[in-house]
């Protein structure tokens, strides 16, 4: 994951010799680089931030500012807009309701699923075939295919397939709609 890359990478640098962060051996400046629509841009974190070179008595500064751009400043727009869009479908009555009845357990769960293995049998269980029966040799061997894999080409192959990363607590039952070979 490229976020915990990044803040172990953080972590590195103010454990690093104060005397080799001041050679400058890192060649670090304070910005950032990020992927935005299929381009890189480089984001800088403070004025001047293409210019202020990371030193050991700036760099907890710039690895403070790092951690606020990834996990603040990156995404602001986004939770605004989820912010915005929640409130207008829902009284303000409701959304106390809401906030009080999440833990910590139910976020967990929200961005990394329940942590269960993809179950193939409730994958065949829940997937209608077109132009093709169950008992068809490339259904068959496609099933096995599928059987072989790891649990997270599992997920990667249900994210290529549904769009989604994780399914809800019911399983392949709990998704709108059916799924079709």
């Amino acid at each position: 994951m490229q976020i915990h890359t990044c803040t172990v990478a953080a972590n590195k640098i103010l454990e690093i010799d104060p005397e080799t962060v001041d050679q400058d051996i890192l060649g670090l400046t304070f910005v950032c680089e990020v992927e935005e629509l299929g381009s890189r841009k480089v984001v800088e974190l403070c004025l001047d931030g293409k210019d202020t070179v990371v030193n050991s008595k700036n760099r907890k500064k710039y690895v403070n500012l790092l951690i606020q751009h990834l996990f603040v400043t990156s995404i602001a727009q986004q939770v605004a807009h989820f912010s915005q869009g929640f409130a207008d479908i829902t009284t303000s009555r409701l959304q106390i309701s809401f906030f009080r009845s999440l833990d910590l357990k139910d976020l967990n769960w929200t961005l990394d699923g329940n942590g269960s293995a993809v179950s193939v049998e409730d994958w065949k269980a829940h997937t209608d075939y077109k132009g093709y029966k169950e008992s068809d040799p490339q259904i068959s061997w496609f099933w096995k295919i599928v059987g072989r894999m790891s649990a997270e080409q599992r997920k990667v192959l249900l994210f290529f397939w549904t769009s989604i990363k994780y399914l809800p607590l019911e399983g392949f039952g709990g998704l709108a709609s059916r799924l079709y070979i």
